[in-house]
């Protein structure tokens, strides 16, 4: 997850490796519901603007054409976090 505009450029959250487990029925309808996810070895780098926002906010984001909502994720695991 990038950064907003108004930050320095970098990222919130990298991470080293992403394991999706996804709903099998939702793909049949095609749709993706994450069920679980497990982040490996992420670094939370959060920022703040002298204003308030945190980097983490983006109020400016807008909603894009080829991107698709995430719902709940009911498991979310962290391995090896600093």
């Amino acid at each position: 997850m990038k950064n907003a505009p108004i930050f320095p450029a970098g990222y919130v959250i990298p991470v080293a490796r992403i394991d999706a487990e996804l709903s099998v029925g939702a793909l049949l309808h095609r749709q993706v519901v994450v069920k679980s996810l497990v982040l490996e070895d992420p670094v939370l780098n959060l920022t703040s603007d002298p204003d308030g926002p945190w980097n983490f906010e983006n109020p400016q984001s807008e909603v894009l054409a080829n991107s698709f909502p995430l719902g709940p994720i009911s498991s979310v695991k962290i391995k090896l976090g600093c």
